[in-house]
């Protein structure tokens, strides 16, 4: 999931980046961006196509219904409000809610961190952890602090199957807010409404949004 992830914000990324001598002359990315992202043939880092991933037809066309509300949601605010203020307002509420991933404000501390603590586990504040890391042994694929530092800044997609379970396993993901080295953003960094422009639409109750 991790790996997929990060996938997908690259291939988000790497949209935006296409259009960008175009967002302000009338486009819609959105639309550019469903068409990608949903696209049933879409790569994952596994090898996998997004089609192979779902459970069953139903679930892939809740997915794909998902991502379209979303996209056309944020198309029509934009025709109202202007592209780059709804840009804005997404790239706000990314930084509320997901300021410790891959490109975001926290993630190079928390690589630098968690890298520090690779190299010597007892720079864990938890006993668990220490005894976890000496556990699990030494990362495989014979990566050593710097070879992951790069992986991880470059994306965790950039990494194996193996080294990406491995890393979960060592507590990635585990470090407290308190050890990145940066307070999170908060969550209310604009008045009460102006988020509501760019929230996800419910839609479907039953849709996937995890």
């Amino acid at each position: 999931m991790m790996r997929a992830n990060a996938a997908a914000t690259r291939l988000v990324r790497s949209v935006l980046r296409d259009q960008q001598s175009y967002l302000y002359a009338g486009s819609d990315p959105f639309r550019r961006v469903f068409q990608t992202l949903a696209d049933p043939d879409r790569m994952l880092p596994d090898g996998r196509r997004l089609i192979d991933l779902a459970p069953d037809a139903v679930e892939l066309t809740r997915l794909r219904t998902h991502v379209e509300l979303c996209c056309s949601a944020w198309a029509d605010s934009a025709a109202v409000r202007g592209l780059g203020k709804i840009l804005l307002l997404l790239a706000c509420r990314g930084a509320a809610l997901n300021w410790r991933w891959w490109l975001s404000t926290g993630w190079p501390q928390l690589v630098e961190t968690f890298v520090r603590r690779i190299d010597d586990p007892t720079l864990w504040r938890n006993p668990w952890e220490i005894n976890n890391r000496r556990r699990i042994g030494d990362p495989p694929d014979g990566l050593t602090g710097t070879n992951l530092r790069q992986l991880l800044l470059a994306g965790p997609d950039q990494l194996t199957a193996t080294a990406a379970a491995y890393y979960l396993k060592a507590g990635l993901s585990a470090l407290p807010p308190q050890d990145c080295g940066l307070p999170p953003a908060r969550r209310r960094l604009l008045p009460a409404g102006y988020l509501g422009l760019v929230e996800e639409p419910s839609g479907d109750p039953t849709l996937i949004t995890g």
